[in-house]
């Protein structure tokens, strides 16, 4: 490493971690601070004259003249944005814009400026400088490559704006060091074939020294998968036998050190990826949206640390969200073991703004949080309301105990008869007695949600069915969707899934053997 990088690095850290730092440590007035900033920014604009913005002193102001707004709310200001009117919600230029994934519905557009573009730019590094930070060995990443796998920047435009997604749209506003560390080049970035930017993203990255790797969690173990199995294809690494290709990936980037995970909880893959990386890996969580980077794993945390000086946050009880006007809390207010709906406000023109992401607080001083699902990404068979987190972890333990490694799975409920769960599951190696591994996995969902438990005892849920899928058929299914021009957030298979995904993909699954005890 260049004493020039360690000098860069240096200031990085200085620049992009110590506020974050600080204002940790004043939780109350760092939010009220980067409030009114954003409020006096914009007082001007159509948005916050109607608001009366110029009038607003304090976050209790703020409370009282903004209500809980959905992107519902936003929609037609938007659209007069796209139209090319300016100064309607922040006073700023829109140079472009950025579709939301479209996970649980329509993608949205969210209008960027330049400083919004930049303001993500410096979350992302804060990322990188917080973790080289960490340990002084941390700081031999910067002797490898960094495999980060995006979407594109431009999809499309629309009244010659550039429509693309945020991942994209970062890296290519990224400064040319940070763009030369960045496996594939940005020459691959908006290849529109799927099949086609895997190839291109594999050729680049088993070439390279990486070691980082970065990005939507089920797109990048997609990546890493068809690295190790597509030995047809012609990439340059003859010297991978079939009984390494088959195990590791140590003997291409023997310096890999930490993989960075977003939009899956990744614990359900974790014995998978050691086996490939080895047990040395590091594992950081990232909470980013379209709307924002708005949290972030420092160290072996188990929560994220919210960017207090950047964003403004106010959170609302997921059972209070129906409520005519529900208290919004402050996150020196959060409370351990309670569900939180979570209210954005940015310096790109969101206003308490609701992102349909449900939160608790694993610390409170200083205040660190799991994203643990959706609204509405729960299953609700008699009360239970079993949510994403709960599930992914009842997998991961299951997984565990047997040594299993997994492919990806979902989850559906089962009406007829009595309702009960049905998991669809994709092994690489399927456990050796799959009636006891359901077992388990029934056992673990009992003790994280213990309704569940109550609804199995009375005997309102049944037990649980299994369904092994052969290997490779999630796969197929990703790239089907992705030939349909399906949104990029659309070729995640989601955790909590209805019967329409399997109906889809019928003819890969080919037969379906249920399997239950």
């Amino acid at each position: 490493m260049s004493r020039l990088v360690k000098l860069l690095m240096k200031f990085a850290s200085g620049k992009f971690c110590t506020p974050l730092e600080k204002a940790v440590e004043n939780q109350y007035e760092s939010q009220e601070r980067i409030l009114l900033k954003i409020v006096k920014t914009s007082k001007n604009t159509f948005f916050g004259r109607k608001h009366g913005f110029n009038t607003i002193k304090s976050i209790e102001d703020y409370q009282r003249k903004i209500p809980v707004l959905k992107y519902s709310d936003y929609k037609p200001l938007i659209k007069r944005v796209i139209q090319g009117e300016n100064n309607l919600l922040t006073p700023y230029k829109t140079v472009h814009l950025a579709q939301t994934s479209g996970t649980t519905g329509e993608p949205k557009i969210i209008p960027l400026s330049k400083p919004a573009i930049n303001e993500f730019g410096r979350m992302s590094a804060r990322i990188f400088a917080s973790y080289i930070n960490e340990r002084k060995e941390n700081a031999k990443i910067l002797d490898g490559k960094f495999l980060l796998f995006m979407a594109p920047a431009v999809d499309y435009y629309i009244n010659s704006i550039p429509v693309g997604y945020i991942s994209g749209i970062n890296a290519v506003n990224q400064n040319r060091i940070f763009q030369k560390m960045i496996i594939p080049p940005l020459s691959v970035l908006n290849e529109k074939d799927w099949n086609m930017k895997f190839y291109k993203t594999a050729q680049q990255a088993v070439k390279s020294n990486i070691t980082l790797a970065g990005g939507v969690t089920p797109l990048l173990l997609t990546l890493f998968q068809k690295i190790i199995d597509d030995q047809n294809n012609p990439l340059p690494y003859d010297y991978m036998k079939s009984d390494f290709v088959d195990s590791s990936l140590t003997k291409i980037w023997p310096d890999f050190k930490v993989l960075l995970h977003s939009g899956v909880n990744v614990k359900p893959y974790i014995t998978w990826i050691k086996s490939i990386f080895g047990e040395n890996v590091d594992f950081r969580d990232c909470y980013g949206a379209t709307e924002g980077i708005f949290a972030f794993q420092i160290g072996d945390n188990n929560g994220m640390t919210l960017n207090l000086d950047t964003y403004f946050y106010e959170f609302i009880p997921e059972k209070e969200l129906k409520n005519e006007d529900p208290k919004r809390y402050l996150v020196d207010e959060l409370k351990r073991n309670v569900k939180y709906t979570v209210l954005v406000t940015t310096s790109n023109g969101l206003y308490s703004y609701l992102i349909s992401d449900i939160i608790e607080a694993v610390t409170l001083n200083p205040v660190t949080i799991n994203v643990i699902g959706r609204l509405d990404g729960e299953i609700n068979l008699a009360g239970e309301k079993m949510n994403e987190h709960s599930i992914s972890e009842a997998i991961y333990e299951a997984i565990l105990r047997f040594n299993g490694k997994l492919n990806d799975f979902t989850i559906i409920p089962v009406y007829e008869g009595k309702p009960r769960y049905r998991f669809i599951i994709e092994f690489k190696n399927p456990p050796r007695n799959p009636k006891e591994f359901l077992k388990t996995l029934d056992h673990s969902l009992r003790t994280h949600n213990k309704i569940y438990d109550q609804c199995r005892l009375m005997g309102l849920i049944e037990n649980p069915e299994m369904v092994i899928l052969k290997p490779g058929t999630y796969r197929k299914y990703k790239e089907r969707q992705a030939m349909k021009g399906k949104p990029i957030g659309q070729l995640k298979i989601p955790r909590l899934a209805s019967k329409t995904l399997i109906e889809d993909a019928s003819d890969l699954i080919g037969g379906i053997d249920v399997l239950s005890y």
